[in-house]
């Protein structure tokens, strides 16, 4: 069981071929909301300690979900198997209101220190934590700190996964050709993660800091839209940007994609459905 070497993979071909591509309704730029929702359930630290994290199942993903439907916007939560049986209601809160809800391993654990057969269980048990909640099985999942195994990819193939949005190497989606089937690959890069910035013992970076990062990053991807088309993807956390202070820096930012023309918010089994089906683009 194995995938192919990512030069190998189909989609990943130069930029220049990638001109035809193009998102629904002509569409320059597809904006996704992803957000790794966890608590201390979830997390190999001292009760103490974890406690920071619980602020985000507990009271960041209500105001997350409140500022969501008041921006009139989408969103797809990766979210640990654990946290699903932790925090039912939250879990289910989300579903309920139209958002996606995706895997985020059982536990925030990335599986390179598992067998092949314990990572193809712990997999199993995400999902059924997931099902048992939200009432249907989830068909994207994260691996926990963006550390997939060698057997992660083909274990998701093999389990009806539907997308995969673990890896950090690529600008816009491609499909990954691994043992038994495919997976819709959704990249996502570091500036656009939230723990970059806030992550610390204490936030390293202001609200305003933040934002200007986002927007130097929406403006570059905006522009370079009217060459190909274009994804902006957000990875945030709820304990971090559930918080009033960073939750505005979010809906700022919404408020100025909202501004621009031919942008599509999207759900990543959203992207993943429309790529599948226009798969050979690239």
């Amino acid at each position: 069981m194995g995938c192919k070497p990512l030069g190998d993979l189909p989609g990943r071909a130069v930029l220049p071929r990638r001109s035809s591509v193009q998102w629904p309704k002509n569409d320059r730029l597809a904006v996704l909301l992803t957000f790794d929702c966890y608590g201390s359930e979830a997390v190999r630290v001292s009760k103490l300690m974890g406690t920071a994290f619980d602020y985000g199942p507990r009271r960041g993903v209500w105001h997350i979900l409140e500022s969501l439907d008041k921006l009139g916007v989408k969103a797809t939560f990766n979210i640990p198997g654990v946290t699903a049986e932790a925090y039912p209601k939250t879990i289910s809160a989300i579903a309920q209101a139209g958002h996606e809800v995706a895997a985020l391993g059982y536990r925030y654990d990335p599986p390179w220190h598992l067998s092949e057969a314990e990572e193809r269980q712990s997999i199993q048990k995400a999902v059924s934590a997931l099902e048992e909640v939200v009432g249907h099985r989830p068909l994207g999942w994260r691996t926990p700190q963006s550390r997939p195994s060698f057997h992660t990819l083909p274990l998701l193939t093999e389990l009806g996964f539907v997308w995969d949005s673990s890896l950090r190497n690529d600008e816009i989606p491609y499909i990954m050709e691994v043992d038994g089937g495919s997976l819709v690959e959704i990249p996502f890069g570091g500036a656009c993660d939230d723990m970059n910035y806030w992550g610390g013992p204490f936030p390293t970076f202001s609200a305003a800091s933040v934002l200007s990062v986002w927007e130097d990053e929406l403006d570059v991807l905006y522009e370079e839209a009217h060459k190909q088309c274009s994804m902006f993807i957000l990875c945030l956390h709820p304990f971090f940007v559930g918080a009033p202070v960073e939750l505005s820096v979010l809906e700022q930012l919404v408020t100025r994609v909202k501004q621009l023309d031919g942008t599509w918010f999207a759900r990543c089994g959203d992207v993943a459905a429309w790529w599948a089906q226009n798969r050979n683009w690239v």
